[in-house]
């Protein structure tokens, strides 16, 4: 078995006087839950994606009480023995917050570059699980900003007893897990498939005109066409022979008018000269 601690911490504001509105603290600790609910399961199962949430297997979560003065919470997270077994007693940790501050900060629009090895496997995969499973945290990752919604001037951090402050959260990240709309209408875009998981229709393609990847979710298609031809793009690209294809698609966007993803109605091969 192997425990660890992190803390979040709000500044600014009411925060600085340790209160929140009690609205706002009742989100930010419900968003807390199901974020580290959905990364620990992830971390602890092989990368199994659980949007309820309401727990994590072989991880036990628990909340501490609070400390005097500011607004700070700490969390211990417990790891059964056949978990760290598997990853290894003298990585587990480290390989921990690696991945929960990479999901943390892919779902809210932060860059950071993976540290271990662990990690590093999983991003560069051809599968995309990884990129799903921070998707999944878009509400959670909302709700834990609440506070920030009440007091622009807020920010929350993440911190890790010993080493420091780890991540900060503010209003540019609250608003990038904002307000998501999906647009009635669809477009036609052109890429290439860069990731894809066949099961569950989730991938990340290249958009040449933003001129970066963009996750996307397949509809559900009987004659498997939409996945096979989603398939070959990204075994074509991966072997330098174009695999250009013709999306239709529908854009979903935040409260920044950014592309979060797209929902990809049917594909059409480009057949480069």
């Amino acid at each position: 078995m192997k425990e660890l601690s992190l803390t979040i911490r709000f500044e600014g504001g009411d925060a600085d006087e340790g209160r929140l509105p009690i609205y706002d603290a009742a989100a930010a600790i419900t968003g807390l839950a199901r974020s580290l609910n959905i990364v620990s399961h992830s971390f602890a199962n092989e990368e199994e994606i659980r949007k309820q949430a309401d727990h994590a297997n072989g991880v036990s979560i628990q909340l501490q009480a609070s400390q005097k003065g500011c607004f700070e919470e700490q969390v211990n997270i417990k790891f059964e023995g056949s978990v760290c077994e598997r990853i290894g007693y003298s990585v587990i940790t480290n390989h921990y917050w690696d991945y929960l501050t990479w999901c943390w900060s892919t779902a809210v629009g932060v860059e950071y570059e993976p540290s271990s090895t662990y990690l590093k496997k999983l991003v560069n995969s051809d599968n995309a699980i990884i990129y799903e499973i921070a998707d999944a945290l878009e509400s959670s990752m909302a709700k834990l900003q609440r506070p920030i919604k009440t007091d622009s001037n807020m920010t929350m951090i993440l911190a890790r007893p010993r080493i420091g402050d780890i991540m900060t959260l503010d209003s540019d990240t609250l608003l990038y897990v904002s307000t998501l709309k999906e647009a009635s209408e669809s477009q036609n875009i052109t890429g290439n498939v860069t990731k894809f998981s066949i099961l569950s229709g989730f991938g990340r393609l290249y958009d040449d005109e933003l001129k970066h990847t963009v996750s996307f979710q397949a509809v559900e298609d009987p004659s498997q066409r939409l996945k096979s031809l989603l398939v070959k793009s990204m075994q074509q690209r991966l072997k330098g022979e174009g695999g250009k294809l013709s999306f239709q698609v529908r854009a979903v966007t935040n409260a920044q008018s950014k592309v979060k993803r797209y929902i990809v109605l049917d594909v059409t091969e480009i057949h480069e000269a």
